[in-house]
């Protein structure tokens, strides 16, 4: 497991074996060059580092609050977005290579527009699974506070990802942001959400359409919205409501089912709830880093029940949480602009 802290800055990076004898199970990691020292080129982010995914056997982790001198409300031009990393186990050193700037060349997935990245606050990120109806084997970076998703892949090579797509999200036609996304691998499975404010985690059970993708809600405008649990249209960015009550929604991990298990559903004391369309897989052993209540990072039938339960400590909340169904149809994928 690979877990990342202090995502402003002083950030650290672990390794966590539950399987090593006691006292060896956790390994610290020391950043070179740290992002937040002062210096130049990309990976001085003047940040720190938080969500952590494995792209194609490699480490990529999101270079989280970047704040290199220039305007908060502009791009940060020499900061990277997201840095690969290489661990030496030896020297407790995790090297920090870039790949794509906060402002690299991109193409806007609505449109099909040339565009320019604009990111002030790269956040969680995933790998987009094959299911999914677009993107599917792609990275993905939240650009929480800028109302967009950004798609890279595959990178070639070591800090030059090829193509970068920009997907802008909207709720009920308003500029919005989320905290984490994470699709659903397949139809079976159990997708957790962490509600930070009530300090527990939610386990919603399938059915869902393979290849959904799901979103914590953050922000409607200027406005903090957390309550909502959103299905995600990877052809707008539209964000619909798929459960909603909560009071914090954060981070986000899905579990696919093990094989010959059939999906949850009429759990005890559990809410129904029928799916949204849109479009999973975060890889196992990649985890969300960040502040404290972040960690754990097609058409539906409305017929189908989804039995949601929390857990908090030793005992269980159930919140009742109702979902409509609404159908979405996907643009097929354009043509994207290479960094």
């Amino acid at each position: 497991v690979i877990v990342t802290a202090n995502e402003d800055q002083h950030s650290r990076l672990y390794t966590v074996d539950p399987d090593a004898a006691p006292g060896s199970q956790v390994t610290a990691y020391t950043y070179s060059p740290d992002p937040g020292a002062s210096g130049t080129g990309g990976v001085h982010t003047g940040g720190g580092t938080d969500a952590v995914s494995i792209y194609n056997g490699d480490i990529f982790v999101s270079a989280s609050n970047p704040n290199d001198g220039t305007s908060a409300a502009g791009p940060n031009p020499s900061a990277t977005a997201v840095f690969e990393v290489s661990l030496d186990s030896s020297t407790g050193t995790a090297k920090l290579s870039e790949t794509f700037a906060d402002n690299a060349p991109a193409t806007d997935g609505a449109t099909g527009q040339s565009t320019t990245l604009n990111l002030g606050d790269p956040d969680s990120n995933a790998v987009v699974p094959e299911s999914s109806p677009r993107f599917g084997g792609d990275f993905m970076l939240d650009g929480q506070a800028d109302n967009q998703l950004v798609f890279a892949g595959p990178f070639d090579s070591p800090g030059n990802p090829t193509l970068l797509t920009t997907l802008n999200l909207s709720h009920g036609g308003t500029p919005a942001g989320v905290d984490d996304v994470r699709w659903a691998e397949g139809s079976g499975g159990t997708l957790y959400v962490v509600d930070n404010s009530h300090n527990q985690v939610l386990a919603i059970a399938g059915p869902f359409q393979a290849g959904q993708a799901f979103a914590s809600l953050d922000h409607v405008g200027a406005t903090a919205t957390t309550t909502e649990l959103d299905s995600v249209d990877l052809g707008s960015g539209a964000l619909t409501a798929f459960a909603s009550g909560l009071g914090k929604s954060k981070g986000l991990l899905y579990v696919p089912a093990e094989a010959g298990d059939q999906a949850q559903s009429g759990a005890k004391d559990s809410g129904e709830a029928a799916p949204d369309s849109s479009t999973g897989r975060s890889e196992p052993v990649a985890t969300n880093g960040g502040s404290a209540g972040n960690e754990p990072s097609s058409t539906s039938k409305p017929s189908a029940k989804h039995s949601v339960h929390g857990t908090k400590r030793s005992h269980r909340r159930h919140p009742r949480q109702a979902h409509r169904t609404r159908r979405r149809h996907h643009k097929p994928g354009t043509a994207r602009h290479r960094a």
